[in-house]
């Protein structure tokens, strides 16, 4: 891949997943691009142009949630405006506002992210239960389960 064509491509995955929307994401692809997923929350969603709206409406929801928002791990309370700006796998970096967090939250501490969609989440498992509650006091039953596609 030359420069040019890695850097729109990086430009359009950052003003994409920073929730820019089309407005923004036209700039580094052609306006009638289709897009597909195997996503059921998608399937209706058949361009480029909705596919960047419809994770621009994400950040009506988290606003500031970059990947997740970073959490108390027994409360769920936010600390402060810490969010996950980058993942790699299974870490991602927290960018912090001031050195204080490194004292408040020292190298082991747990934190609970809340990701901004389900992908962070999916991505740790190799299949999906499908449970079914029936009525109380009744348990939950195990109806499928399905495997993880990967290599998107």
């Amino acid at each position: 891949m030359n420069n040019s064509m890695e850097q729109t491509a990086r430009s359009f995955f950052e003003a994409c997943e920073g929730g820019e929307g089309w407005q923004v994401c036209s700039r580094y692809c052609k306006p009638d691009a289709s897009f597909a997923a195997q996503a059921e929350a998608l399937a209706d969603v058949t361009t480029l142009e909705a596919y960047t709206d419809w994770m621009k409406g994400l950040y009506t929801l988290m606003p500031d949630a970059g990947y997740g928002w970073v959490c108390d791990v027994a409360t769920l309370k936010r600390f402060g405006s810490l969010s996950v700006s980058t993942v790699h796998q299974e870490h991602g970096t927290v960018p912090v506002p001031d050195e204080s967090w490194f004292a408040r939250l020292p190298i082991g501490s747990r934190v609970r992210i809340l990701p901004n969609h389900a992908c962070l989440t999916c991505a740790a498992y190799s299949s999906y239960d499908v449970l079914r509650a029936g009525p109380p006091p009744s348990t939950t039953h195990l109806i499928e389960q399905w495997p993880r596609v990967g290599g998107w």
